[in-house]
């Protein structure tokens, strides 16, 4: 086992919302606008693609025959263009995730949708996107996050309590 006591435990701490003020959202991740999401079908699923104003574009291939509710919940937003002008609110090095979905530039939450169960069936694995959520298990709503790191262990937990992977 690699890593010291401390940063395993660094890693295992659950997700919340950031609640840092406007000004530091802004500032921080203002780089990092989600300014366009594109939705198109494809034959291994449906893709979208995240255009980051200065990272580029990052296409997500999510997987509606394993977890159609988060997909559809997820869908709404792209659809209805609530995820446009959003932010990347929350960059975790430790935990290995990066954070949207929720926020505008000027710090205000988007208004989201109902809560949506929990399908976590697929292994929080590098390059996936899940649902953010509380510690109640069926809570997530607009926010996701991209693993950035092999979150197996440290968000998996028994099947069917993980975050969901889509």
């Amino acid at each position: 086992s690699s890593g010291s006591s401390a940063d395993r435990e660094s890693r295992r701490r659950p997700l919340r919302s950031c609640r840092a003020s406007g000004a530091i959202l802004a500032r921080t991740f203002a780089t990092l606008l989600l300014v366009l999401l594109v939705v198109s079908a494809a034959r291994a699923g449906t893709l979208v693609s995240f255009n980051f104003t200065n990272f580029g574009t990052v296409q997500v291939d999510l997987f509606a025959e394993v977890a159609p509710l988060p997909v559809e919940n997820f869908l709404q937003y792209v659809n209805g263009d609530l995820y446009n002008d959003t932010i990347v609110h929350r960059s975790d090095v430790g935990l290995g995730v990066i954070q949207g979905g929720g926020y505008r530039p000027n710090g205000t939450a988007i208004t989201p949708f109902a809560q949506v169960n929990n399908e976590s069936w697929l292994h929080n694995t590098r390059g996936t996107i899940a649902m953010a959520r509380s510690d109640d298990i069926n809570s997530a709503k607009s926010q996701w996050f991209i693993n950035t790191d092999d979150n197996t262990v440290d968000l998996g937990l028994p099947a069917g309590q993980g975050y969901t992977v889509f």
